[in-house]
Parts: C-alpha cells; structure tokens; sequence
C-alpha cells in the first residue's frame, strides 16, 4: 500500500485518527484545547493516551487520504512520526505470525483446508486485511471460531512460533541444509503437519540430536523414556487411539499432575484441552519419536480404553457442515 505523498497538517490527521476511531471526539477536544493554552503539538498531547495495544489493532485499517487515495492507518502514523516504521513492520511481522498461527490451529482443528488456508493467504496478501480476519471475510470460518484460535494461540504462542526457529537451529547446529530444510517445509505446507513431527517422523536427523535441539526449542526436559517404569495410572487417563495419533506416552502421574513423553510439543495445546475436561494438567517431557512409537506399539493393547474420552469432543476432528 503507497504511503501519502505529502506531509498531512495536525488538523488532517486528526480528522483521519478520529475517523478511524484510534481517538474519541472528546479526546480530540480536550487535546485541541491543552495545545491552544499550551502550543504543545497534537503528537505529543495525545500519543501517551493511546495504548499500544490499540494502535496495533489499527494499524492495518484503511482510511482515505485528503486527496482521495487511500492508505492504511500505519502508514500515515508512520510518515507523520507517531510511529517509527521499525514498530510498524515489527508489528506487521508479529500480525502475519499470529495469522499464521491461527491458520494452523484452524488446519489442525479441521476448520479449514489446506486450499482454503492458502486462500486466505492470497486474500490477506492482495488487500492487506490481517490473515486471521481474512478467514471470516471469506465465510471460511465463524468469528467464534476464529477467536476460540486466537485464545488458544495466546495459551500457547511458542508452539505456533515454532517452525522458523526451529528450521534456524536445524541449519546452524548442522543437523540439515537449508535445502533439505525447504524441502520439508515444503511437505510440511503439503501435509499439514508441524515441521517437528514431519522430521522427527522422518528419521533425517540423529534421534539423540533431534530431542535435544527440539527440548531447547521447547525448553522442555528430557526424558529417556526407555528406561522408565510406566504408570498403568497414567496410560489410563488418554485413549489408547488418542496416544497413537498424537505419538505421546503419559508414564507417570502425580495427582492432578501427569508426565507426558512427547517427540512433537506441538501436540500439547490439543492434550491441554483434554485436560480441561478432566481436571488434569499435562507436563510435557521431549524423548525421541522411535522409541515412542515403539513402546506404544508394544503396550497398545494393553491399554484399557476409557469410554468416557472416546466421544469427548476434543477428540475428534470436527469439520462444520
């Protein structure tokens, strides 16, 4: 989106902030009075009244310009130094990592298809609109579902931050080329999977090396999850078709409290919400996906299934009709 092309007077922006309700008609009052007593600039009465917060949200709405053209209210902020263009595209890049995310957890949740994510992707590039809000423009998803994904990325922000710095680490501990890396990002795109799980699945990286790198991503311990006792009370409290799809092993319980053994983190979100049905609180360990998915293979089925969770909706992938 061009920026204005010529400087905007006081009384310009003001009428474009209050218009695009980052400023209250009393507030522009009462700052137009304090700089007729004081000769203080607009900027200078009125910024510290603004949260932060607020001008985010802002910052991507579109007003019209003097002239007529049209711009977006970060950029005018920008250009007239209410704002320094290192916060806007700070901003900006935050706002495409929450979109982002929200698309994931929409993808994972069955909301939305692969197509349409990257449908709202096109949308939210060719007119700017945040990626989160273009799935309710396009009827892709309900509000409420669309908040439901934000709280949940909230809860959870370093799950969904996590491909990125886990392709830098990847690279930089030399585990994997940049190519190899564009690779499975490239099937992860396809799959629509986490890249974790897609190459802790794919053994390309060493086990050891691999649960190192994602328990520093994750800041979650290590488990050797071979040498310890399983609890049958903790492998009670998850359906045996649950631990086979999310590739977990709860092997210990403290109370409300159970230990979990995970290759991919990116799981826990959808175990939490589990959790909240039960009254139970999961803690994640990391531990290599092979001898995870070789335990589960050995003690499946002997794990009593638990009719109550088999229903529960969490469980399921729900795709609205």
């Amino acid at each position: 989106m061009a920026v204005a092309r010529k400087k905007l007077t006081e009384k310009q922006l003001s009428k474009i902030l209050r218009e695009s309700s980052l400023i209250s008609a009393r507030q522009l009052e009462r700052a137009s009075a304090k700089q007729q007593r004081t000769g203080y600039p607009l900027r200078q009465i009125l910024l510290p009244q603004i949260p932060w917060g607020r001008i985010r949200r802002m910052l991507e709405n579109e007003v019209t310009l003097p002239d007529g053209s049209p711009a977006r209210v970060g950029d005018v902020l920008a250009d007239a130094g209410w704002i320094t263009r290192a916060q806007l595209e700070e901003a900006r890049r935050e706002e495409e990592e929450t979109g982002r995310a929200v698309g994931q957890i929409l993808l994972e949740q069955g909301v939305v298809s692969q197509e349409q994510l990257r449908e709202a992707i096109r949308y939210h590039k060719r007119t700017g609109v945040s990626l989160w809000r273009s799935f309710i423009n396009l009827d892709l998803a309900f509000p409420k579902q669309v908040s439901d994904a934000l709280h949940t990325y909230n809860r959870f922000p370093f799950i969904y931050r996590a491909d990125d710095e886990f392709s830098h680490l990847l690279v930089k501990e030399k585990l994997l080329s940049s190519e190899e890396v564009g690779r499975f990002l490239t099937e992860r795109e396809e799959r629509g999977i986490s890249l974790v799980r897609l190459i802790a699945e794919s053994d390309a990286v060493h086990p050891p090396e691999l649960t190192a790198v994602v328990a520093r991503l994750f800041a979650l311990p290590i488990v050797d999850i071979a040498s310890e006792t399983l609890d049958p009370e903790a492998l009670s409290v998850v359906p045996p078709e649950v631990i086979a799809r999310l590739q977990i092993l709860p092997f210990a319980r403290e109370e409300k409290e159970v230990h979990v053994a995970m290759a991919d983190p990116t799981v826990l979100p959808a175990l939490q919400r589990m959790g909240t049905l039960v009254d139970l609180q999961f803690k994640a360990h990391v531990a290599g996906a092979g001898e995870i998915r070789r335990i589960i293979e050995e003690k499946l089925s002997r794990m009593r299934p638990q009719a109550e969770w088999t229903t529960a909706p969490c469980c399921s992938r729900h795709r609205p009709t």
